[in-house]
């Protein structure tokens, strides 16, 4: 579901509000039996971990907020984004590790120097948020926040940029 609504203001500028929200439920109907030759070699093609990550690694509920600003030759793009929780799932039960709902936050801001030039700045992931710290540390220290999320592992990235529209 999506839903927008414009704004306009005599003297704050031009605001374009918009939520969406999505649910998805992945299900498995059906699985062909290992083939005898990977048995045999004791490896299973479609095992436990590969089957859940297709139903359970991607979380089933995402929201997003966003606000895009205008005024005169200012412009600014503000999103949150909730990802609900999620499952890294292992050949064994045991093993499974559950990541909370996590808010993350993203912000561009830009001045038009001329009508072919912008400066912008801005943050992927603005307060540099981490999932769950509930991973298997290795010896090289990876690990700790598991092995995928679905807005990264490296937490914030930042930028400026120039714009030069030919």
């Amino acid at each position: 579901m999506v839903g927008e609504y414009n704004l306009r203001t005599a003297s704050l500028g031009d605001f374009r509000l918009s939520a969406a929200f999505s649910y998805n439920k992945t299900k498995i109907t059906d699985v062909i039996a290992n083939p005898a030759q990977l048995a045999s070699l004791n490896v299973t093609l479609f095992g436990r971990q590969a089957q859940r990550d297709l139903v359970v690694a991607t979380p089933r509920i995402k929201t997003v907020l966003s606000s895009n600003w205008t005024s005169g030759r200012w412009h600014a793009l503000g999103r949150l984004t909730r990802y609900g929780s999620y499952i890294e799932s292992s050949n064994v039960p045991t093993g499974d590790r559950r990541f909370g709902a996590t808010w993350v936050a993203d912000l561009d801001v830009g001045f038009d120097l001329t009508d072919r030039v912008t400066l912008s700045a801005g943050a992927n992931n603005l307060f540099d948020v981490y999932p769950d710290r509930n991973g298997l540390i290795a010896y090289d220290g990876s690990g700790a926040y598991g092995n995928f999320a679905p807005f990264g592992l490296s937490g914030g990235f930042y930028y400026g940029r120039v714009t030069v529209r030919i």
